[in-house]
């Protein structure tokens, strides 16, 4: 997988993660809070985006940002299957003051001739970085689809979002105002 650091928000964030990964502005508008890559051929995505801080609790506002994301992709469904907020692990780069708080979980959304059907199963990992002394939270997103992968295929898919948290980097926080 061949990889490499792209500079997010004109340089004011940097992250790693495969070149096969498009940068979608190329192809259609991007709200300026977004950015987002995508893989057409794998169905996979990775959105970074800079949202309102929620004044709740880690855990709360990590499944708060997933159910709107869920209501935004009008799932018919969606599922929290681990939510994680003890230690650094996820993004070592970023201050030591910062809280992560990283969730998996799954959406299914309709989409006509992908299925007897009519559903597609996606396989959501959120991580959220939260800049409360900015008003700030950092969501890392990576979606790809459950059905149909081998374990290899899976674990591969995953390392994207793996690689781009643990080389996140916050470079100029004037982007937080």
């Amino acid at each position: 997988m061949v990889s490499g650091v792209r500079k997010l928000f004109g340089g004011a964030i940097e992250s790693a993660f495969p070149a096969r990964l498009e940068d979608v502005s190329c192809l259609r508008p991007v709200p300026d809070s977004q950015e987002m890559f995508t893989d057409a051929e794998l169905d996979q995505t990775l959105i970074v985006e800079i949202m309102e801080h929620q004044q709740l609790p880690p855990r709360k506002a990590a499944e708060t940002f997933f159910a709107d994301m869920a209501d935004l992709d009008g799932a018919v469904t969606s599922t929290v299957d681990i939510i994680d907020d003890q230690g650094r692990d996820h993004c070592p780069l970023i201050p030591a003051g910062l809280q992560q708080t990283l969730l998996q979980g799954s959406v299914v959304v309709k989409e006509k001739g992908l299925s007897v059907d009519g559903n597609k199963v996606l396989q959501v990992s959120m991580a959220n970085i939260r800049i409360p002394e900015k008003q700030s939270d950092i969501l890392v997103t990576f979606l790809r689809p459950r059905h149909g992968s081998s374990v290899a295929h899976l674990h591969a898919a995953e390392s994207v979002h793996t690689q781009a948290l643990a080389t996140f980097q916050i470079h100029d926080w004037a982007l937080f105002g």
